[in-house]
């Protein structure tokens, strides 16, 4: 399993073939926090089922594994990288355990181009529930905070 670009099955393409650029994301202590923070907290549990989230403030495998299954790792490789990622030998990944995990060279440009998606989702989100809040502000022509058919 020797993979020299990155830990996904191919490493200049994500997700499903679309180009993702992340020229502004080079690999520095900054943007390694930022992209691991962004990472952490959407796989930790916000926006994601109960069962992808960790004990207290700690990445669980089911989530870790999600991650890779995302970037293309088969199981096996999944399962390796956990391992090197796992100092203390917890079960879990706590946030510097990932941040460390992220730094890596060989990782850092896969989990930019994730970072990039999510915020990209994020945005599209929040974009999403401020126009339905428009809307009903629009609609609640009596401005109770309440629709009602009058």
């Amino acid at each position: 399993l020797e993979m020299k670009r990155g830990f996904c099955d191919d490493d200049d393409q994500f997700p499903a073939g679309k180009r993702i650029s992340t020229l502004d994301l080079p690999h520095n202590p900054k943007n390694v926090q930022t992209v691991a923070t962004a990472l952490f907290d959407e796989l930790h549990g916000k926006g994601r089922p109960i069962e992808l989230k960790g004990a207290g403030d700690q990445l669980s495998w089911q989530g870790f594994s999600k991650l890779c299954e995302t970037a293309g790792c088969d199981v096996v490789r999944a399962r390796m990288l956990w391992n090197e990622a796992d100092r203390d030998r917890s079960g879990y990944l706590d946030r510097h355990e990932f941040f460390l995990f992220c730094a890596r060279q060989d990782i850092y440009p896969t989990v930019a181009r994730m970072y990039v998606v999510v915020r990209k989702k994020n945005i599209a989100q929040k974009q999403r529930l401020m126009a339905a809040d428009e809307l009903f502000d629009f609609l609640d022509k009596n401005k109770d905070n309440m629709l009602s058919w009058e």
